[in-house]
């Protein structure tokens, strides 16, 4: 291990061990403790300690894919040219799939839907009927 790393990993125990997430030992006793040791302790004291403060639920899986929406739809879907916020899903779904089966060169939206897969599609539906109006 170089000597960067080394400092690296010294630096995380101490920062977790003056929060107060590590509490195994002091920074002197991990200095006798294999480097590779300390790192894993320190990974999983900082794991825990993230895992007890952090209970935010993941974003929906269509959240990402609908930031491709933003520009012209707001963000969140609640503004732009038309508001796609808290309309039913299937509606949606159905919406894209026919501009899919138009040419894309007619309307922007066309060539947008193309971009989609069916699975996709029924993910940015969902999300966005799911976002309050």
């Amino acid at each position: 291990m170089h000597h960067r790393e080394q400092g690296y990993i010294l630096l995380l125990g101490q920062i977790l061990f003056m929060s107060g997430s590590l509490k195994c030992c002091s920074i002197n006793e991990a200095k006798g403790v294999t480097m590779y040791r300390f790192l894993a302790a320190a990974s999983l004291a900082a794991l825990f300690s993230y895992s007890q403060t952090v209970s935010a639920a993941p974003p929906h899986p269509g959240r990402l894919l609908a930031s491709n929406c933003f520009q012209c739809h707001g963000t969140d879907g609640r503004k732009g040219f038309e508001e796609l916020a808290g309309k039913s899903s299937s509606s949606i779904y159905q919406e894209m799939k026919e501009m899919q089966a138009k040419a894309a060169d007619q309307n922007i939206m066309n060539a947008h839907a193309r971009g989609f897969s069916d699975n996709e599609i029924w993910l940015l539906a969902d999300y966005f009927s799911k976002v309050p109006r």
